[in-house]
């Protein structure tokens, strides 16, 4: 393939969060432990902040952080049952983010909302979609049930770039080979790709784990999930990187196995290992990288593709306003 067969970056644009907001998918805003029934937690999200925060129903919800009476962060109040009530005046949100009281008068404007995001839970982590419905299921792996799935979680170091900068690992098949020492006999050539997710198989041979069949799946611009299958042992791995403030990102990474494994902690561990040990390599360069990819060539052909997805996947911003 010639170099000029390349799409070249110019004719890309990606999303400018103050003019075109975020890409629209579901972000992890908090490990599900750290929201215990009858708390209310502030986290950074989209340039701004919310409050996750659980009622007694046990049900976790994402909502805009600011009070609509003047402002005053939520995370400062306490539940009650299934009610937000903010500390300053008691003002009560319900589940759906309406004011449902106001101690002083019984009016209530209708201005008096907070924006709700669409929030699952899944693996440990508390999800919010970034719009008003989602346009694409939660992650999940797509070989094995979440059902019989065990994991752990953990979060990872903030990163001063976009999340679609740090999922171009799953197409850049020269990185994986030059920086993690990952050998493969053919790049991966079909690729199954929806809207909204993109699904492929690779057979690799890494320093780490051997020789192992990958399956992935990565869904929006934000998430990956990998299974490998080495021997009769199933290692699954999931990262998810959120956007919070300043232009940063956080990430999380889930590592599980089936129920029925045989000692499942111990390839818990080893998947922990191994995921740690890809970030102590990447890390150190996308913390100091001004990513412009200006000058690609031939062997980037799938980078180039993924880069061009980002460039044109949806985004928006409808929180803006309230979170800010």
């Amino acid at each position: 393939m010639a170099v000029q067969d390349v799409e070249q970056p110019a004719v890309l644009r990606f999303p400018d969060p103050e003019v075109d907001g975020y890409h629209q998918c579901w972000y992890a805003v908090a490990m599900s432990d750290e929201v215990a029934v009858g708390q209310v937690v502030g986290k950074e999200f989209l340039n701004g902040r919310v409050v996750v925060w659980r009622g007694d129903d046990g049900v976790a919800r994402v909502h805009s952080a600011y009070c609509r009476h003047m402002g005053a962060d939520l995370a400062l109040g306490d539940v009650d049952g299934c009610v937000l009530r903010c500390e300053f005046h008691h003002w009560e949100y319900g589940a759906d983010g309406r004011c449902s009281k106001i101690p002083v008068q019984d009016h209530i404007p209708e201005r008096a909302r907070l924006f709700t995001f669409p929030t699952e839970e899944r693996f440990g982590l508390i999800w919010a979609f970034n719009g008003e419905q989602p346009l694409y299921e939660l992650p999940a792996f797509p070989t094995i049930a979440t059902d019989d799935i065990v994991s752990r979680v953990f979060q990872t170091e903030t990163l001063p770039v976009p999340p679609y900068v740090i999922l171009s690992n799953t197409h850049d098949f020269q990185h994986v080979a030059v920086m993690h020492g990952a050998t493969m006999e053919h790049e991966p050539t079909q690729f199954d790709i929806q809207p909204y997710t993109i699904e492929f198989e690779n057979q690799v041979h890494d320093p780490t784990i051997g020789e192992t069949q990958q399956h992935f799946k990565i869904f929006g611009t934000n998430t990956l999930t990998l299974a490998n299958q080495t021997g009769p042992i199933t290692l699954l791995s999931l990262f998810t990187a959120t956007p919070i403030n300043d232009g940063l990102t956080t990430g999380y990474t889930v590592t599980g196995t089936h129920k029925s494994a045989p000692d499942p902690d111990k390839i818990i561990d080893h998947g922990e290992h191994f995921a740690r040990t890809i970030m102590e390599d990447d890390n150190p360069v996308l913390k100091t990288m001004r990513f412009k990819p200006d000058t690609p060539i031939a062997v980037d052909l799938p980078l180039m593709r993924w880069f061009r997805r980002a460039s044109e996947f949806p985004a928006a911003h409808p929180a803006r306003e309230l979170i800010s």
